[in-house]
C-alpha cells in the first residue's frame, strides 16, 4: 500500500502591497500565508513536511485582472502596487509546494 501524503500548492505571502493588490483585484481574497505558517498548518494537522519547493509563477497580468472584472481605478492601483512584479505582460507571483506525510 502506498504511503498517504498531502500536497499543497499556493501563493506565498509576498508583502503588504501584494496583499492589498490581491484584495482590490478580488474582494473575496483573505490573505496568502508564509512558509512558516504553512508548516504550522501541516503540524497542526499531524503532518510532517517532507518536501518544500518555492518557485516564481508568471501569470498574464491583464487576463488576471479581467477574470475578476477588475477595471478602471482599481486596475490602475493594482498595477501601481505590483509594479515591481510586472515584467512584460506578466505578473510574477511567489508560489510554494509542500508535501506532508503523517507523523508530524
Amino acid at each position: 500500500m502506498a504511503a498517504e501524503r498531502v500536497v499543497v500548492v499556493d501563493n506565498l505571502f509576498m508583502g503588504d502591497d501584494t496583499e492589498l493588490a490581491e484584495k482590490i483585484r478580488d474582494p473575496s481574497h483573505v490573505r496568502n500565508y508564509t512558509e512558516e505558517e504553512w508548516r504550522g498548518f501541516f503540524a497542526d494537522a499531524g503532518l510532517e513536511v517532507d518536501e518544500v519547493r518555492t518557485f516564481s509563477y508568471p501569470i498574464e497580468f491583464e487576463p488576471w485582472l479581467e477574470r475578476t472584472e477588475c477595471t478602471g481605478q482599481d486596475a490602475e492601483r493594482c498595477r501601481e502596487l505590483l509594479a515591481g512584479r510586472i515584467t512584460g505582460g506578466d505578473v510574477v507571483l511567489d508560489r510554494i509546494a509542500l508535501r506532508g506525510i503523517p507523523g508530524g
